[in-house]
């Protein structure tokens, strides 16, 4: 990982939480699809 804003902390936690999005997206969409 490059840190080339580290001023902005806020930018890991929102890619944290996209890739918490997909996963439970893709959880749900296995969950439909069972």
């Amino acid at each position: 990982m490059q840190t080339t804003h580290p001023n902005t902390p806020s930018t890991p936690a929102r890619a944290h939480s996209g890739l918490r999005t997909v996963w439970f997206s893709l959880l749900v969409d296995r969950a439909l699809s069972a």
